[in-house]
């Protein structure tokens, strides 16, 4: 995505936050994409906001794994640098490029009014939220969701709040 100002003009800076589709005329796409803003100059940030990417895919029901185009590995070493939420980002992320611990939530704003919680007390122990399916199942954890759901309803421990979608009947759920 390219990354613009607040009156719209390109900045010049490019988010690469997902692996190149598998599919091979999409991919090659993105890819020639890739090299031709780069080639005028455009400043690329890797953005791992999808699964371990720019590493391997772990999620059986992904079409994009890094780890089956090996080529993509040169293409995302060659960002400028990278924005990552890993504990161990030697793990995942190539060697020499600068890097920065930061998630997406941290661009949130607690100055928006929706944002501020107004000096109210918790009410919830903790919240999930799932777009459900077996995709966003996997990705969100809903197994592990489940066994803290038991372990709170056994201590009686206060409310969890669990905000998802009515699962499309084509798509099958974990739960």
């Amino acid at each position: 995505n390219k990354i613009i100002d607040a009156h719209g003009k390109d900045t010049g800076v490019v988010g690469l936050a997902a692996p190149f589709t598998m599919y091979y005329y999409n991919s090659e796409y993105e890819k020639a994409m890739f090299w031709r803003l780069k080639s005028r100059g455009h400043v690329f940030i890797g953005i791992s906001s999808y699964e371990f990417f720019p590493g391997n895919a772990t999620n059986p029901l992904t079409d994009r794994k890094p780890q089956l185009k090996p080529d993509d590995k040169q293409t995302f070493a060659s960002v400028d640098g990278w924005l990552h939420c890993f504990r161990n980002p030697t793990d995942h992320l190539p060697p020499g490029l600068p890097r920065a611990l930061i998630s997406q939530s941290d661009y949130l704003n607690p100055a928006e009014p929706d944002h501020n919680p107004k000096g109210l007390p918790k009410k919830y122990l903790f919240s999930h939220s799932n777009l459900g399916g077996d995709w966003n199942d996997f990705n969100r954890n809903f197994t592990l969701l489940k066994e803290c759901i038991k372990i709170a309803a056994a201590h009686e421990a206060a409310p969890v709040l669990i905000v998802g979608k009515e699962v499309d009947k084509d798509k099958p759920s974990m739960a």
